[in-house]
């Protein structure tokens, strides 16, 4: 069957254009059901705006006043009046809206590929890639009549090719039962699993605030793999001596992969929950559920009735992998979630500085400047007391914690002053990680998956934990904590951290003050509370503090050399991106 022509009277939807990669495998049924996400035009922040946000950013936490999902949809949001008039074309064309929100500019529309074929003006065809699952796509770019152009400005791909985070599951120290399709052990070998540590062990090892329980607070977790399994939590909470936390899903678990990733994707969501759960029974727990990164984090920025104060993402995916609009995209979404007081974390991923590519890179959306990444070490504990960390870098550099400079985003005004001190490569790109916590395989969080007790490290594991510790400090100090990196750069090379001043990651050597392995170091709680305690002033910004932090990097601007080729992803795939 041939292509539907494009008719010449009709406008290209911006981000619409076929797939480069697979080969036609099929059409779908006519009546099979699909969704189309368009993204409407949003206003461009006015100068005064933009100095008064920037204002917002750089004061202390306690001095802020965050705007409503309803102020900041006034400021920066679709209109009313835009998405009704797309959603009535769509609609008077057999689409139904299935969500929408004015705050992000986004409006889904669900429908029979038949209905979206003539609506769109497009060929609905399957295509699929070697040793990839099928997907559905257009053959020619979708198309919008002229009465909208200006008011939709990209429309999503039907379905992804492949997910383009890579992933970063938890990594199993325990096989599972036969039958459940366990992967292979972490090291071949291991003959017996060590112990590792419950999340409250470690949490009284880093000094988190006792007596909390993350009452009245709500932290989120992106989750682009996976689903929760009730009886494994039922169990793990059971045998903590704890009531299972209140759970909510927001969206629905992305369809799954081949049977071995589908197991590491569960347990990716299992570890979350079991050791944020642990550390904040009373809290409530939010699951994004997504098929990229950005369709999560749409769904974070517009839960209003939720509003989590924190969210953690372990999921990561190369800087390389992700085209200019996706980058510009999930800038315009993390400072959305900065506006609204969200703290998120992201993992800086579990394969050292090089990233499983030929050069050295680091990961979004740990590398974004509004974004705490979250790396990983290995520590000794005794007694409950923190005795010594190192770089986790294990097993033969098989797994080690991502960092490094990025190549998209320059040095932030909040970082300098601390990456100066760094004694080895120096960068003006933004440095990853800026914390980091436990996350050796060897000695890492005793969880429960698939009935049976694991244990399971990576910073993927590093993050939920990092980030209950700022939904706790939250809930005793009585305010989000927003955007923190700032004032953690502002702590740097004191008490509040553990310099972590052995090891490496491959490439990057440890080194007290900040490093490209471990950031600032490790927490200390009860140390991060009191100096938050003590901020009674805001820090004096630098001239372009507000800009560095806000605006990209200049388009002009090179990134640094770091090899004779750039690479374009791993051999025989396409550059990965969401």
């Amino acid at each position: 069957m041939q292509a539907v022509p494009m008719t010449p009277s009709f406008l290209v939807i911006p981000g619409s254009a076929p797939q480069a990669v697979g080969t036609l495998a099929g059409y779908p049924n006519p009546a099979r059901l699909l969704t189309v996400e368009l993204l409407l035009r949003r206003p461009a922040a006015t100068p005064e705006l933009t100095a008064r946000l920037a204002a917002l950013l750089s004061a202390p936490p306690h001095l802020r006043t965050y705007p409503s999902h309803d102020e900041l949809t006034q400021l920066l949001g679709t209109t009313p009046a835009d998405l009704a008039t797309v959603a009535d074309y769509y609609q008077g064309r057999q689409l139904q809206v299935q969500r929408s929100c004015l705050l992000t500019g986004s409006l889904t529309l669900t429908g029979t590929v038949q209905a979206v074929e003539q609506a769109f003006h497009t060929r609905v065809a399957v295509l699929q890639s070697a040793g990839q699952p099928p997907f559905l796509a257009g053959l020619t770019p979708l198309l919008m009549p002229p009465a909208l152009a200006g008011l939709v400005r990209q429309a999503q791909p039907l379905e992804r090719p492949v997910r383009r985070e890579s992933r970063r599951p938890a990594r199993l120290r325990r096989p599972l039962p036969a039958g459940e399709g366990s992967p292979p052990p972490a090291d071949d070998h291991a003959t017996t699993m060590p112990p590792g540590y419950t999340p409250q062990e470690l949490a009284r090892a880093y000094a988190f605030p006792a007596g909390l329980a993350g009452e009245g607070q709500t932290i989120g977790f992106v989750e682009l793999g996976g689903k929760l399994n009730q009886g494994d939590l039922k169990e793990f909470f059971a045998e903590a001596g704890l009531k299972k936390p209140k759970i909510v899903e927001v969206g629905t678990p992305p369809p799954t992969g081949p049977a071995a990733t589908s197991l590491l994707d569960n347990a990716e969501v299992a570890l979350d929950l079991e050791v944020a759960g642990a550390l904040a029974p009373q809290a409530r727990l939010v699951v994004y559920y997504g098929s990229t990164l950005l369709e999560a984090l749409r769904a974070v920025v517009g839960d209003a009735a939720n509003h989590p104060a924190v969210v953690s993402v372990s999921w990561a995916g190369s800087e390389y992998y992700y085209p200019a609009a996706d980058v510009q995209e999930m800038n315009e979404l993390l400072y959305l979630a900065a506006m609204l007081g969200i703290t998120v974390l992201a993992a800086s991923a579990d394969h050292g500085a090089y990233n499983q590519l030929g050069v050295p890179n680091v990961s979004l959306p740990a590398s974004s400047p509004l974004v705490l990444g979250c790396g990983g070490t290995v520590p000794t504990i005794t007694d409950a007391q923190l005795l010594a960390e190192v770089v986790w870098n294990e097993l033969g550099g098989q797994w080690a914690t991502g960092g490094g400079y990025s190549t998209l985003y320059a040095q932030p005004a909040y970082q300098q002053a601390a990456a100066s001190h760094y004694p080895y490569q120096h960068s003006p790109w933004r440095g990853v990680p800026d914390l980091a916590a436990d996350a050796s395989l060897l000695q890492g969080y005793r969880t429960v998956f698939g009935g049976q007790p694991v244990v399971a490290g990576g910073t993927s594991a590093a993050t939920p934990f990092l980030a209950t510790l700022v939904l706790l400090l939250g809930q005793r100090l009585g305010y989000r904590l927003g955007f923190l990196n700032a004032v953690l750069y502002g702590l740097a090379g004191s008490v509040v951290f553990r310099p972590i001043t052995q090891g490496n990651n491959q490439l990057y050597w440890a080194a007290p003050v900040w490093n490209p392995c471990t950031g600032l170091g490790s927490p200390v709680g009860e140390q991060l509370l009191a100096a938050l305690q003590a901020l009674a002033h805001p820090p004096t910004p630098t001239p372009d503090a507000g800009a560095t932090l806000l605006a990209p990097p200049a388009a002009e601007a090179t990134p640094p050399a770091l090899d004779e080729e750039t690479p374009t992803g791993p051999a025989g795939e396409p550059p990965a991106t969401t």
